[in-house]
């Protein structure tokens, strides 16, 4: 059913999954025993990557990683609207990937991967703000926050996770993940390079879930690692193998209300249920 599946979402309306599949072009919702409910393909979309639902207007927001744009569907797989073009101002977009809305506004963050950014849009794409680093290559045309400290700069981000009070990156080229408050200032930074616990090798996805722990996908280890709202190491899932499976890249993770944890891997092209 799927290839090379990617982020996962809810559609909190019907209680669906929701995969997009970068391996087939598509995007495919699933009900809750993984029956295929629906297959959303348009002949624009070459890669989708990231997914987020938008409860308060029923819609799926897909960023195309190849396309350097966002798709919008509703809820039966129809084109909405396509926003956002290839760039490096604002409202353009180079290779993104995860996305996430805010809790209680309709205010898109955007994993703007290329651009080694976050970028921080109305939904329907009007710019308001970025979380990221000055560059030569951006200089002119994106107004960041400043910052005097290169702890706050991101490398190839891959993902971002939304609370009230946080934003939660996958810092995938730093191999960290770190953590902004809403003013764009660092608050905490997660791990570095290596194999022990509480360490990464490109962590590639992240979520929240309602408690407030913080679940990380560490692609490059083949792990799942939990943490504590405070940043403290709790536990690893999916060690290399467990149960007859191995993770090879992990590339989605979603927690539902009780706080099963889905983890999809783009290698070995199936999703598991914790």
């Amino acid at each position: 059913i799927v290839q090379r599946p990617t982020a996962l979402a809810i559609d909190s309306w019907r209680d669906n999954i929701i995969i997009t599949c970068p391996g087939s072009g598509r995007i495919i919702v699933l009900d809750r025993k993984f029956k295929v409910v629906r297959k959303i393909r348009h002949q624009e979309m070459i890669a989708p990557q990231g997914v987020a639902f938008l409860q308060e207007h029923d819609e799926i927001y897909v960023t195309d990683k190849w396309k350097h744009c966002i798709f919008v569907f509703n809820h039966k797989g129809e084109l909405v609207y396509r926003m956002c073009n290839k760039g490096y101002g604002e409202s353009e977009l180079c290779s993104p990937e995860g996305i996430a809305f805010h809790p209680e506004r309709s205010v898109l963050y955007i994993a703007d991967t290329g651009n080694n950014r976050i970028q921080i849009l109305e939904k329907d794409g009007t710019y308001l703000d970025s979380i990221g680093p000055k560059n030569k290559s951006t200089k002119n045309t994106v107004k960041f926050r400043k910052t005097s400290s290169s702890v706050s700069q991101l490398n190839q981000p891959t993902d971002v996770a939304v609370t009230i009070t946080r934003v939660v990156v996958a810092d995938s080229g730093h191999h960290k993940v770190k953590i902004f408050n809403h003013d764009g200032q660092i608050l905490q930074s997660i791990g570095g390079i290596g194999t022990a616990k509480g360490l990464f090798r490109s962590p590639e996805v992240l979520k929240i879930d309602n408690k407030g722990y913080i679940i990380v996908g560490d692609a490059g280890n083949g792990r799942v690692q939990i943490f504590s709202p405070e940043g403290k190491f709790l536990r690893i899932l999916g060690v290399k193998k467990t149960q007859g499976y191995k993770f090879a890249w992990i590339s989605g993770l979603l927690v539902t209300n009780n706080y099963d944890i889905l983890v999809s891997d783009s290698k070995n092209n199936f999703v598991h249920l914790f």
